[in-house]
């Protein structure tokens, strides 16, 4: 069935028309940028939470090199830690925790490093078990590199190792954010006193595998009476059996340089010692 329409009445249908043909155009508009606003909006919220976490998961290695920057003192091999920025080895100017009192004053970290494995805060740990040996031992004027594991929650790091002749002298780094790039940060650190005991230089109380000094292995013994808070050591002073003239020291005793190394390798850290 045909159905005319007079000019009057077609006028009307065309303005009828297009007055619906707009609302649709406006509409099918608006549905558009609703469409693309929830899209937008899924990448800004639910996107960006998957991009953290993905990122929060990328794997790489730090490598940290250790050079003995003294004439007479030996370094045992360095406990090594990746972990969260809220974790701390010790705070200058207070009472060391036990289990690093332990390893300032007799180069076993075994003590440290369950306290540490067990933490959630950690992320991996590089750690040389008993006691030092001549061979495990970072002589002066030469490095070491140890590699370790982190990622993007996991980004800082620390390190001690003892220093041998010593009662309880470390060195450390603490917390220390790791290169956020391949550009590596270099720190020259000082050796700290674990406050643990007395510096009473001699012979029974210091542990090591062979001490010119006392022509042979070191005793290890405990005098006590130590300042009970942790210090920047201020070097030997020849008190006891030591020599100061070759075991003293008067600056930083230790350059520690970090990189980043994006493939990390399957297994365990590397160490070269």
């Amino acid at each position: 069935m045909m159905v005319y329409y007079g000019q009057a009445s077609w006028d009307n249908v065309n303005v009828a028309s297009r007055k619906a043909e707009d609302a649709d155009r406006h509409g099918g508009l608006f549905m558009r940028w609703l469409r693309i606003s929830l899209l937008l909006t899924l990448v800004l919220t639910g996107g960006g939470l998957f991009t953290q976490t993905v990122a929060a998961q990328e794997k790489f290695r730090y490598e940290i090199t250790i050079t003995n920057l003294t004439r007479g003192q030996h370094f045992t091999a360095p406990l090594v830690v990746t972990h969260k920025a809220n974790l701390r080895l010790f705070a200058v100017g207070e009472s060391v925790p036990q289990q690093l009192a332990v390893f300032a004053e007799e180069g076993t970290p075994t003590a440290l490093a369950a306290l540490l494995a067990g933490m959630p805060e950690v992320k991996d740990l590089f750690v040389t078990a008993g006691a030092p040996a001549a061979n495990t031992l970072l002589d002066p004027g030469k490095s070491a590199t140890v590699a370790i594991e982190g990622n993007l929650e996991f980004d800082h790091l620390s390190l001690a190792a003892k220093l041998i002749p010593t009662n309880d002298a470390f060195i450390a780094i603490n917390g220390t954010p790791g290169p956020p790039t391949d550009k590596p940060t270099t720190m020259f650190v000082p050796a700290y006193d674990a406050g643990s005991e007395q510096n009473d230089e001699r012979c029974a109380s210091i542990i090591g595998p062979t001490l010119t000094e006392c022509g042979g292995p070191g005793g290890g013994g405990h005098p006590g009476g130590g300042e009970g808070f942790v210090y920047v050591h201020n070097g030997i002073h020849g008190v006891g059996n030591l020599t100061a003239a070759i075991r003293d020291w008067r600056s930083p005793v230790a350059r520690i340089i970090i990189r980043r190394v994006n493939d990390t390798p399957a297994g365990p850290p590397e160490v070269d010692l």
